[in-house]
């Protein structure tokens, strides 16, 4: 498996380069954390030729990067990898938070994961049904705060679009320059180019 060729590679290399480049050594809590340059999961390997010393910074970046950078099964396990920089799903019980893929830390992320969530779709969700639907349709219809007089009014006045505003054109009066456009069958600047415009 190999990484999708795009901006997101590019820029996960150059960190990878420049951390490379500065020959780091690990030190006991200088921060800096080992990274799998090919993820495990996609068949890398722990020899020293496919690690790398990143900050926690870089890190976090670089699982951000892989997501964009891998499709299909491989972009499930580089969220999941990603997310275990949220320290509800470390349970390394580091000072910052590792990335150790552990099934406690899979499971955990997996029960409580938004997308599995608490927002039911389809004939779980109870607002799909018919009867909920024709009753939402209905109240909308019949007491929908944006048709009522007094708000149509307070929208009117309010309004600063030049295009929805009550025009004249040519002494006739029009609702807005769109219904006169229509009316005359003329795009607004032949409008305003041909004819005698005013604020109605």
């Amino acid at each position: 498996m190999e990484f999708l060729k795009n901006k997101y590679t590019d820029m996960y290399y150059k960190i990878i380069s420049r951390a490379l480049a500065e020959h780091r050594s690990k030190k006991v809590n200088d921060g800096k954390q080992t990274h799998h340059i090919i993820p495990r999961c996609m068949g890398g390997s722990d020899d020293t030729h496919n690690l790398v010393l990143l900050t926690y910074k870089e890190h976090r970046v670089c699982h951000r990067l892989l997501i964009n950078m891998t499709q299909g099964e491989y972009k499930y396990k580089m969220m999941y990898a990603y997310m275990l920089f949220n320290k509800n799903y470390d349970l390394s019980g580091a000072p910052s938070p590792q990335i150790y893929c552990t099934d406690q830390s899979y499971k955990l992320m997996v029960e409580t994961r938004k997308r599995k969530g608490s927002y039911k779709t389809g004939k779980d969700n109870i607002f799909s049904s018919p009867e909920i639907i024709k009753q939402v349709k209905q109240r909308m219809k019949e007491s929908n705060p944006m048709k009522r007089p007094e708000q149509r009014e307070r929208m009117r006045q309010q309004n600063n679009n030049p295009h929805c505003k009550p025009i004249l054109v040519d002494g006739l009066p029009f609702p807005s320059l769109g219904a006169a456009s229509r009316h005359f069958d003329k795009s607004p600047y032949k409008l305003r180019k041909y004819h005698t415009i005013s604020e109605g």
